[in-house]
């Protein structure tokens, strides 16, 4: 039998180990982070936030329930919104944790009373802002707007606050508050408005490199605009995020002793780099100006905000929202989140954070308040990332915003 060259002998070396990469890709994607069970897996067990609490496991089937729900979901529209992209044909969802009704609205504690029995005045209270808003993280009765209505609920009778929870995943200040506005032309009444923002207005604008950008605009106009190039970085994109044996070895690397120290950090810089954050290529000096620039955009949503309240006679707070971005370091568990999320050691993106919160505090806004450092003084973990909040996390900033609430309505 003639042997093989050492060209050929290298050629079906090559192709036999991308055969088994892709194997071991399918097996991982398939089995192994099927409904991102490796990701839920980690939270789950090794997140302190989630530890000793009851209605954990239930919640982590209900995501996953969830989340196959609307997968299995058929939108019925083809159109493309620019600001209201995510309640476009969005699927509701049904679970013993999580509700999501009529596409984004999210489930929220309300007082039960009999009409027959007590006619109490009722007030409308709505809740605006993104995923920190809608509650990512924890069951339906232990987000924000759950924990207010909870509390400005429990010293009164004869009056009802009614909160209704219309945070979405991913929205801009500037979205939230297209939002209001379809539902006001609607004819939805508020008697209060509350925003809770902050994060992805500066994330989103970082990630395309844009002031005002909003989530996933770059990568639709990569697909329409970005030639061939734009494409193939998009698809790039695309599998690096949904790459099960990735996810598998990262996960693998930042829960072994040795590897997390010396392997997890390099893994981070290399992920880092593949997401192509646009706003990471801004230079040192021009970083004051992309602040600016961020802070300019939310400071005109807010004036609209305020002229939109005079107009449909309901009031309003605005509330900046913690981050461990602007915390010294991790309090407990916490300190895992540096080898999971990128935002955490990004210095530029931190000093973004900071930078833009400075410009939107010295604009003196009205009925602005700054809840940034409103976890500082915890004693144990609350955060689940960079920005969003466990249970705990959410009752600490319900009280501070009903206490505002409350003296100033």
């Amino acid at each position: 039998m003639k042997e093989l060259s050492f060209k050929k002998k290298i050629f079906f070396t090559i192709v036999i180990i991308l055969f088994l990469l892709i194997f071991a890709e399918i097996i991982a994607r398939v089995i192994l982070n099927n409904n991102g069970s490796i990701s839920i897996n980690e939270r789950k067990n090794k997140f302190e936030p989630y530890q000793n609490k009851a209605w954990a496991e239930q919640y982590f089937k209900d995501e996953a329930l969830c989340a196959k729900q609307r997968d299995n979901f058929k939108a019925t529209t083809s159109s493309f919104a620019r600001y209201i992209i995510y309640d476009v044909g969005y699927p509701g969802c049904e679970s013993e944790t999580i509700n999501y009704f009529g596409g984004n609205r999210r489930k929220t504690w309300n007082p039960e009373y009999n009409p027959e029995k007590t006619k109490p005045k009722i007030y409308h209270v709505g809740f605006f802002g993104g995923s920190t808003t809608q509650g990512a993280g924890v069951p339906d009765a232990l987000t924000i707007p759950s924990f207010f209505s909870k509390i400005v609920n429990k010293s009164t009778s004869t009056i009802i606050y009614n909160v209704e929870n219309f945070g979405v995943s991913g929205y801009t200040y500037t979205q939230a508050m297209v939002k209001l506005i379809f539902l006001l032309k609607e004819g939805t009444k508020f008697d209060y408005v509350i925003f809770y923002n902050g994060a992805n207005d500066i994330d989103n604008a970082y990630e395309a490199g844009l002031v005002g950008a909003i989530y996933g605009e770059k990568t639709v106009e990569n697909r329409l605009y970005g030639g061939l190039i734009g494409q193939i970085k998009e698809v790039f994109k695309d599998q690096i995020g949904s790459c099960g044996l990735c996810r598998f070895v990262i996960t693998f690397s930042r829960n072994t002793p040795f590897l997390k120290d010396q392997l997890t950090p390099l893994l981070v810089k290399i992920r880092k780099v593949l997401l192509f954050k646009e706003g990471a290529k801004t230079s040192e000096e021009s970083l004051d100006h992309f602040a600016q620039g961020i802070a300019d955009n939310y400071i005109q949503s807010h004036k609209f905000l305020d002229h939109l309240s005079n107009a449909y006679g309901f009031k309003y707070l605005d509330f900046w929202q913690p981050s461990l971005q602007y915390e010294d370091g991790p309090v407990g568990g916490e300190k895992i989140y540096w080898n999971i999320d990128n935002r955490l050691t990004d210095e530029k993106l931190k000093a973004l954070y900071r930078l833009t919160l400075e410009d939107v505090i010295s604009a003196n806004l009205n009925n602005f308040y700054d809840l940034s450092q409103s976890l500082a003084g915890r004693k144990k973990a609350y955060y689940l990332d960079a920005v969003h909040i466990s249970d705990e996390g959410n009752e600490a900033v319900a009280k501070k915003i009903s206490d505002i609430f409350e003296k100033r309505f």
